[in-house]
C-alpha cells in the first residue's frame, strides 16, 4: 500500500493527483486539523465504555498502541483508565507535536510515547501488545486488511478496539449510499464486519453504536468553528475553500442521514 492515513483513503480530498497539489492539500488538511482535540467522531466516555468492555481494570499493567491517534485526545482517556504504556502512532508529525503537548500538559508524558509511522509498516515485535486501540483510522486500509494486518502484533488474549464507519440500515436513501460508497467503497454493515473480524481470527466479538454527539458536538461543530480562522489565514485560496466545502457538506449529510450510518466500535479478542 501507498503511504497511508489521509494520502491515500482520505474521504477529505479524494480526487487529488499531481504532486505539488497533493503535498499543498495534505499540508492545509493537517493545518485544518492539528489543534483540533480529535480528529474523527468519538467521546471520552465512548472511549472509557470500550476500554471497561476489555475486562481490565484501572489497576491493569498494559502496552496499548493507538494507531492513527491523531492529536490524541483518545490516547488520554486511555492512559487515564488504565496503569498502561501507550504508543501512539501517526503518519503526520504534526499531530504527533500535538499529543506531546497534550500529554505533558496531563502529566501523562512517562504513559505515551509517540512514533511516526505508517499503519501498514509498523515496527513492533509480533505478540508484543496487550491492545491494539485505533479510532476512527482503520478505513485507511481498509477494515478488513486493518484487522489482519494488526493481528500478528497483539499477544494472545489481547484486544483489538476499533471504530468505523458502517450501515445501520439494510436499505439507505441514494444520496447517502452514493456519498460514502464513493469514499469509502468497502463501507459494510455490523454483521459483514463480525463476519470480517471472525474469519480474521477475533472471538468474543462485542460493539456499540457511537451516538450523534460524538459526531455533531465532538468532530462537526468544532470543525465548523474553526473554519473562518482558517479560511482568513491561508487568504481564501480555493484549495482551502474547496476543504472546508467538503466538510461541510458531509456535516450537513451527517444531520440529514445519521440513522442510516455512523460510527460502530468493535471490541475483539485475539
Amino acid at each position: 500500500m501507498e503511504k497511508d492515513t489521509l494520502l491515500t483513503r482520505s474521504r477529505f480530498h479524494p480526487n487529488l493527483s499531481k504532486k505539488h497539489k497533493l503535498m499543498t492539500d495534505i499540508e492545509l488538511l493537517i493545518d485544518y486539523h492539528k489543534d483540533a482535540k480529535r480528529l474523527g467522531p468519538g467521546s471520552n466516555d465512548v472511549s472509557y465504555m470500550a476500554f471497561q468492555m476489555t475486562g481490565h481494570s484501572s489497576n491493569s499493567e498494559l502496552k496499548i498502541a493507538d494507531i492513527g491517534c491523531g492529536t490524541g485526545d483518545q490516547t488520554l482517556q486511555i492512559a487515564d483508565a488504565c496503569d498502561a504504556e501507550i504508543i501512539a502512532v501517526d503518519l503526520y508529525q504534526e499531530f504527533l507535536d500535538t499529543l506531546n503537548v497534550r500529554a505533558k500538559a496531563a502529566g501523562m508524558s512517562q504513559s505515551i510515547t509517540t512514533r511516526r509511522e505508517s499503519m501498514d509498516n509498523l515496527s513492533f515485535e509480533k505478540a508484543s501488545l496487550d491492545m491494539i486501540w485505533s479510532e476512527g483510522a482503520v478505513y485507511i486500509m481498509g477494515f478488513r486488511e486493518g484487522i489482519r494486518y494488526w493481528k500478528q502484533f497483539i499477544k494472545p488474549d489481547g484486544f483489538l478496539v476499533v471504530s468505523d464507519l458502517t450501515w445501520f440500515t439494510e436499505e439507505r436513501p441514494e444520496e447517502i449510499e452514493k456519498h460514502w460508497l464513493s469514499e469509502i467503497p468497502d463501507i459494510t454493515d455490523v454483521f459483514i464486519k463480525n463476519q470480517q473480524l471472525s474469519n480474521a481470527g477475533y472471538y468474543d466479538i462485542a460493539q456499540f453504536q457511537l451516538p450523534p454527539a460524538c459526531w455533531i458536538d465532538n468532530y462537526y461543530q468544532p470543525m465548523a468553528d474553526r473554519n473562518i480562522v482558517f479560511l482568513e489565514k491561508h487568504k481564501h485560496s480555493p484549495a482551502a475553500v474547496a476543504l472546508v466545502e467538503e466538510n461541510m457538506k458531509e456535516f450537513e449529510l451527517y444531520k440529514k442521514y445519521n440513522k442510516y450510518f455512523g460510527y460502530t466500535m468493535y471490541v475483539a479478542r485475539v
